[in-house]
């Protein structure tokens, strides 16, 4: 398995999950704005088309605005790679843990703590599949509390 490093990509992810905020906020500044329009005729202070468009226009501009923006917003969440410079990518492996075979079976660990070598551990085993089991090993007693004098 590898992972993608993504640090000197032209558009960072972090960057881009800010356009859902700038949308959020332009979102709420235009329904602002339709309240306003729509309030004006209403209460008689206004001509009902003193904003330069009718009411139903101004929705109609909202409305369309803001279906854009959630479909980007979509875009953005499905596919972000397509947003970052594919060739910049670098890929580092990781070294997986040999898988110790016990009776004929493939026996693989999950220690908690992560991490953790010496103390005193519990161990339960669970039949995966036919020749496969998985060993949780749990800390019980510190390394350091058994050797205390």
């Amino acid at each position: 398995m590898g992972a993608i490093n993504t640090k000197q990509s032209k558009f960072k992810i972090k960057d881009l999950l800010l356009l859902p905020k700038l949308f959020l906020v332009i979102t709420v500044v235009l329904i602002m704005w339709v309240v306003i329009v729509l309030s004006g005729p209403m209460f008689g202070v206004f001509e009902p088309d003193w904003a330069g468009l009718s009411p139903s226009l101004w929705l109609l501009m909202v409305s369309i605005f803001i279906g854009i923006f959630i479909v980007i917003d979509i875009i953005l969440y499905a596919t972000p790679r397509f947003f970052v410079d594919q060739s910049k990518l670098e890929f580092s492996t990781v070294e997986l843990p040999e898988i110790e075979n016990r009776n004929g079976k493939q026996v693989h660990e999950f220690t908690y703590p992560v991490g953790v070598k010496g103390g005193l551990l519990s161990k339960t085993y669970f039949k995966i599949k036919q020749n496969k089991i998985f060993r949780i090993r749990n800390l019980m007693i510190k390394k350091e509390e058994i050797w205390k004098k």
